[in-house]
Protein backbone atom coordinates (compact mmCIF):
# COMPACT_ATOMS: atom_id res chain seq x y z
CA UNK A 1 0.00 0.00 0.00
CA UNK A 2 2.82 2.37 0.86
CA UNK A 3 4.57 1.66 -2.45
CA UNK A 4 1.37 2.58 -4.36
CA UNK A 5 1.10 5.84 -2.42
CA UNK A 6 4.75 6.70 -3.11
CA UNK A 7 4.31 5.78 -6.80
CA UNK A 8 1.18 7.96 -7.03
CA UNK A 9 2.97 10.92 -5.47
CA UNK A 10 6.00 10.42 -7.74
CA UNK A 11 3.77 10.20 -10.81
CA UNK A 12 1.83 13.35 -9.80
CA UNK A 13 5.13 15.21 -9.24
CA UNK A 14 6.45 14.09 -12.64
CA UNK A 15 3.26 15.21 -14.40
CA UNK A 16 3.33 18.56 -12.59
CA UNK A 17 6.97 19.14 -13.50
CA UNK A 18 6.43 17.97 -17.08
CA UNK A 19 3.53 20.33 -17.73
CA UNK A 20 5.14 23.30 -15.96
CA UNK A 21 8.62 22.68 -17.36
CA UNK A 22 8.03 24.88 -20.40
CA UNK A 23 8.12 27.99 -18.25
CA UNK A 24 11.49 26.97 -16.83
CA UNK A 25 13.08 26.45 -20.26
CA UNK A 26 11.28 28.90 -22.57
CA UNK A 27 10.75 32.59 -21.85
CA UNK A 28 7.15 33.76 -21.88
CA UNK A 29 6.48 35.57 -25.19
CA UNK A 30 3.77 37.75 -23.69
CA UNK A 31 6.35 39.41 -21.44
CA UNK A 32 8.41 40.63 -24.42
CA UNK A 33 7.60 44.19 -25.53
CA UNK A 34 7.41 44.79 -29.28
CA UNK A 35 5.84 47.19 -31.79
CA UNK A 36 2.74 45.40 -33.11
CA UNK A 37 2.35 47.62 -36.18
CA UNK A 38 4.50 48.88 -39.05
CA UNK A 39 5.87 51.84 -37.06
CA UNK A 40 8.05 52.13 -33.96
CA UNK A 41 7.41 53.51 -30.48
CA UNK A 42 9.40 55.82 -28.20
CA UNK A 43 9.15 58.12 -25.19
CA UNK A 44 10.41 61.70 -24.80
CA UNK A 45 9.67 63.10 -21.33
CA UNK A 46 5.87 63.27 -20.95
CA UNK A 47 5.29 62.59 -24.67
CA UNK A 48 4.78 59.01 -25.82
CA UNK A 49 5.41 58.48 -29.55
CA UNK A 50 3.41 55.64 -31.11
CA UNK A 51 3.54 53.94 -34.52
CA UNK A 52 6.08 56.36 -36.05
CA UNK A 53 6.68 55.79 -39.78
CA UNK A 54 7.28 57.65 -43.04
CA UNK A 55 5.04 57.46 -46.13
CA UNK A 56 6.83 58.42 -49.34
CA UNK A 57 5.43 60.77 -51.95
CA UNK A 58 6.65 62.11 -55.27
CA UNK A 59 9.58 64.47 -55.79
CA UNK A 60 11.48 63.56 -52.60
CA UNK A 61 8.63 64.25 -50.17
CA UNK A 62 7.71 62.17 -47.14
CA UNK A 63 4.85 62.36 -44.64
CA UNK A 64 5.76 61.49 -41.05
CA UNK A 65 2.85 59.57 -39.50
CA UNK A 66 2.69 59.15 -35.73
CA UNK A 67 0.45 59.36 -32.71
CA UNK A 68 1.38 61.16 -29.51
CA UNK A 69 0.09 60.94 -25.98
CA UNK A 70 1.18 64.00 -24.03
CA UNK A 71 0.58 63.21 -20.35
CA UNK A 72 2.08 66.53 -19.22
CA UNK A 73 0.16 69.62 -18.15
CA UNK A 74 1.45 71.80 -21.00
CA UNK A 75 1.81 71.70 -24.76
CA UNK A 76 5.22 70.45 -25.95
CA UNK A 77 7.14 71.92 -28.89
CA UNK A 78 8.62 68.71 -30.32
CA UNK A 79 11.81 68.98 -32.39
CA UNK A 80 11.98 66.29 -35.10
CA UNK A 81 15.27 65.77 -36.93
CA UNK A 82 15.90 63.23 -39.70
CA UNK A 83 19.51 62.13 -39.97
CA UNK A 84 20.41 60.74 -43.39
CA UNK A 85 23.83 60.41 -45.06
CA UNK A 86 25.38 63.14 -42.91
CA UNK A 87 22.57 65.63 -43.61
CA UNK A 88 19.75 66.71 -41.32
CA UNK A 89 16.16 67.86 -41.97
CA UNK A 90 14.31 69.60 -39.13
CA UNK A 91 10.65 70.19 -38.29
CA UNK A 92 8.94 71.61 -35.19
CA UNK A 93 5.62 70.07 -34.14
CA UNK A 94 3.33 71.43 -31.42
CA UNK A 95 2.06 68.54 -29.29
CA UNK A 96 -1.11 69.40 -27.32
CA UNK A 97 -1.91 67.57 -24.11
CA UNK A 98 -3.76 64.30 -24.51
CA UNK A 99 -3.95 62.09 -27.60
CA UNK A 100 -3.10 63.51 -31.04
CA UNK A 101 -2.69 61.79 -34.41
CA UNK A 102 -0.34 63.40 -36.95
CA UNK A 103 -0.08 62.78 -40.67
CA UNK A 104 -3.55 63.64 -41.97
CA UNK A 105 -4.48 66.59 -44.19
CA UNK A 106 -4.88 69.07 -41.30
CA UNK A 107 -1.80 68.08 -39.32
CA UNK A 108 0.66 66.56 -41.79
CA UNK A 109 4.36 66.72 -40.99
CA UNK A 110 5.84 66.83 -44.51
CA UNK A 111 9.56 66.68 -45.21
CA UNK A 112 10.55 68.03 -48.63
CA UNK A 113 13.77 67.52 -50.58
CA UNK A 114 14.58 64.32 -48.71
CA UNK A 115 15.47 61.12 -50.57
CA UNK A 116 14.41 58.38 -48.15
CA UNK A 117 15.04 54.72 -48.99
CA UNK A 118 11.73 53.02 -49.89
CA UNK A 119 11.37 49.99 -47.63
CA UNK A 120 14.35 51.09 -45.54
CA UNK A 121 14.83 52.53 -42.09
CA UNK A 122 16.10 56.03 -41.20
CA UNK A 123 17.20 57.47 -37.88
CA UNK A 124 14.92 60.20 -36.52
CA UNK A 125 15.69 62.22 -33.40
CA UNK A 126 12.80 63.51 -31.23
CA UNK A 127 13.28 66.02 -28.39
CA UNK A 128 11.49 68.89 -26.61
CA UNK A 129 12.34 71.33 -23.82
CA UNK A 130 14.73 69.92 -21.24
CA UNK A 131 13.55 66.33 -21.77
CA UNK A 132 16.15 63.84 -22.92
CA UNK A 133 15.70 63.12 -26.63
CA UNK A 134 15.39 59.74 -28.28
CA UNK A 135 16.62 58.37 -31.61
CA UNK A 136 14.26 55.95 -33.32
CA UNK A 137 14.85 53.69 -36.34
CA UNK A 138 11.80 54.78 -38.36
CA UNK A 139 10.59 52.59 -41.26
CA UNK A 140 9.94 54.14 -44.69
CA UNK A 141 6.90 52.89 -46.63
CA UNK A 142 5.05 54.00 -49.76
CA UNK A 143 1.41 53.98 -50.81
CA UNK A 144 1.42 50.34 -51.94
CA UNK A 145 -0.68 49.27 -48.96
CA UNK A 146 -4.24 50.56 -49.24
CA UNK A 147 -4.38 51.78 -45.65
CA UNK A 148 -1.46 54.16 -46.29
CA UNK A 149 -2.63 55.62 -49.64
CA UNK A 150 -4.52 58.54 -48.03
CA UNK A 151 -1.27 59.62 -46.35
CA UNK A 152 0.91 59.79 -49.48
CA UNK A 153 1.94 63.45 -49.69
CA UNK A 154 0.75 65.24 -52.82
CA UNK A 155 2.68 68.06 -54.46
CA UNK A 156 1.85 71.52 -53.14
CA UNK A 157 0.50 73.81 -55.87
CA UNK A 158 2.81 76.68 -56.75
CA UNK A 159 1.58 79.86 -58.36
CA UNK A 160 2.45 80.35 -62.02
CA UNK A 161 1.61 83.14 -64.39
CA UNK A 162 -0.83 82.76 -67.28
CA UNK A 163 -1.72 85.37 -69.83
CA UNK A 164 -5.26 86.72 -69.62
CA UNK A 165 -6.48 88.96 -72.49
CA UNK A 166 -7.90 92.34 -71.55
CA UNK A 167 -10.37 94.60 -73.36
CA UNK A 168 -7.70 96.15 -75.52
CA UNK A 169 -6.52 92.66 -76.56
CA UNK A 170 -3.26 92.95 -74.72
CA UNK A 171 -2.27 90.29 -72.27
CA UNK A 172 -1.26 90.80 -68.68
CA UNK A 173 0.17 88.13 -66.40
CA UNK A 174 -2.02 86.91 -63.52
CA UNK A 175 -1.18 84.19 -61.03
CA UNK A 176 -3.10 80.93 -61.08
CA UNK A 177 -2.39 77.79 -59.02
CA UNK A 178 -1.11 74.68 -60.78
CA UNK A 179 0.42 71.52 -59.41
CA UNK A 180 4.19 71.10 -59.65
CA UNK A 181 3.94 67.42 -60.53
CA UNK A 182 1.28 65.13 -61.96
CA UNK A 183 -1.30 64.43 -59.28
Amino acid sequence: MKSRLVASIALAAAVALGTAGCNFLTPQATLEQYDPSDGVNGQVGDVALRNVLFILGEDETANLLFTTVNSGDEEADLHVEVLLDGEAWDEQVEIPTGLTVFGGEEDAVIFEGIDLPDGGVVTVYFQYGEAEGVELPVPVLDGTLEEYRPYVPTPIPTPTQTLVPTDDETASPTPSPTATAGS
